[in-house]
């Protein structure tokens, strides 16, 4: 008797705990928030993709890379720090350029998503400056950085 007891004491219980274990993310809407970035080149007049020979991307006095020596890249991203309203970072696109520094100034707003996903901090572009050792010119194209994959710089070399 206390084998069948088991039995159904284990058929019973069984589908409780498995249905109890969360296996599933409730929120299936995109939350990374990430400046996304892309090179280009202007040949007599002609705008055409790029790529970065070796792309590097430091935090401004810091020594930890964000991307080290990556290559043939045409398009980066960067999340953006919602407790300050700037961030500047050394650019190296490879051997024969030399590193440029970008300051990029923004702002930021805490946005629910959905109450399933919570918050996250969306920013909008104010400006950009560069140093000009190697990037031609940079253009703001899409001043709202958010959860989509928009791009929203175009740096020109």
């Amino acid at each position: 008797m206390k084998k069948n007891y088991r039995i159904i004491v284990i058929f019973f219980y069984a589908p409780v705990l498995i249905s109890c274990t969360d296996i599933y993310d409730i929120c299936d809407l995109p939350r990374g928030v990430t400046l996304q970035g892309g090179f280009y080149q202007k040949v007599n007049g002609v705008v055409s993709p790029a790529t970065a020979p070796y792309f590097s991307l430091y935090t401004l006095g810091s020594s930890t890379a964000i991307y080290s020596n990556q290559q043939n890249i045409s398009r980066f991203g960067v999340g953006l720090n919602p407790l300050i309203d700037s961030a500047s970072y050394s650019i190296s696109l490879g051997g024969n350029y030399i590193a440029d520094t970008i300051t990029v100034v923004y702002t930021s707003q805490s946005t629910l998503i959905s109450p399933a996903c919570g918050n996250v901090y969306l920013h909008n572009l104010v400006r950009i400056r560069t140093t000009y050792n190697t990037i031609d010119s940079i253009k703001i194209v899409a001043p709202a950085v958010n959860t989509g994959s928009a791009e929203n710089l175009k740096i020109y070399f």
